[in-house]
């Protein structure tokens, strides 16, 4: 566990946040950077919900609606779980995703960072980062992916890139609305008529 938290501090390079970022984040733009370290690409996205911290982070770590705003997620189930870890079997809506298992390890009420248990990846590093700000939170989402032989490194950064602003547009809907909205393509219980 201490070499994942290690792992997962190195892959993320330094971004400062400064006051100037906080403006424009709070003015709804968003904020993206890619980065490469040897085989491992990623990229770390920053958006502002007008939220504070502690709300922003429960709708962050309540690990069953997830699905209902994450971007391609079809299913997510707890497959294990200790204090202040979960691990966690991902089911993607996307054909040519593999499902996987991570690590999810909780550190309220400012950050949720994960590793890879199970994936046809070498590596994958992911972490949600709060921080508060006048009105609301600053939210860091950083995934960095080592894919290995099956798929070239570059065209995982590539549907990273892309999901980047389905991913601030859901997870501020969603806890904007108190955890009400629902992404539109997430497949909704049948109702009895």
């Amino acid at each position: 566990m201490i070499l994942a938290a290690l792992l997962a501090a190195y892959a993320f390079p330094a971004w400062p946040l400064v006051p100037a970022d906080v403006l424009s984040l709070r003015e709804g733009q968003h904020l993206h950077k890619d980065f490469e370290d040897g085989a491992l690409r990623g990229s770390i996205i920053r958006f502002f919900v007008r939220t504070d911290l502690h709300r922003v982070y429960g709708f962050l770590a309540d690990v069953p609606a997830m699905p209902r705003y994450m971007p391609h997620l079809r299913e997510i189930r707890v497959v294990a779980q200790r204090e202040g870890v979960k691990v966690l079997e991902y089911k993607s809506q996307v054909p040519l995703v593999a499902d996987f298992t991570l690590e999810r390890h909780f550190e309220p009420p400012r950050r949720i960072w994960w590793t890879k248990v199970k994936a046809p990846y070498k590596r994958i590093e992911g972490a949600w980062d709060l921080f508060p700000a006048p009105g609301g939170t600053v939210v860091s989402y950083s995934l960095a992916v080592e894919t290995g032989s099956l798929i070239p490194n570059w065209m995982a950064a590539e549907f990273q890139k892309q999901g980047g602003s389905a991913l601030v547009r859901n997870v501020t809907r969603h806890v904007e609305s108190g955890g009400k909205w629902t992404r539109p393509d997430y497949p909704q219980e049948q109702t009895p008529n």
